[in-house]
């Protein structure tokens, strides 16, 4: 069996307007409730054998987050620019891609995607993805 984590990036900044999308960080709310997921990871033993991140900042800052409070080596995260703008069908793509030996994955992206993706595996589907 094979498990996916499916993370969206913790609340980001808009303080400085003149950033683009791209390059927005997280906001200190977004840092302080990203370790609430890390306690709640942490409490059911969860470690990816990958992770995996758009590469906006604001997704890279929570997967980095993530896998330091779970002492995952940050190096090996996987930043994909590809991830930044996928679509559903692009982010399973990149999963069924993966190494056989890749038992478990998490994937840090955007909405409104992850809202589509997961809703290809839910009924009844949810309205968004917090």
């Amino acid at each position: 069996m094979k498990t996916l984590y499916i993370v969206r990036h913790a609340k980001s900044s808009w303080d400085e307007p003149g950033l683009t999308d791209h390059d927005r960080p997280l906001d200190s709310s977004g840092i302080k409730k990203t370790k609430l997921v890390i306690d709640f990871f942490k409490n059911k033993k969860v470690m990816p054998d990958l992770m995996i991140s758009s590469s906006a900042v604001r997704a890279k800052e929570t997967a980095f987050q993530i896998a330091e409070g779970l002492g995952y080596p940050a190096d090996q995260i996987q930043v994909d620019k590809k991830m930044y703008h996928a679509s559903p069908e692009e982010i399973l793509d990149e999963l069924y891609g993966l190494a056989d030996n890749i038992n478990s994955v998490m994937v840090f992206g955007h909405n409104p995607t992850l809202t589509y993706f997961v809703n290809q595996f839910l009924e009844p589907p949810i309205i968004n993805l917090p």
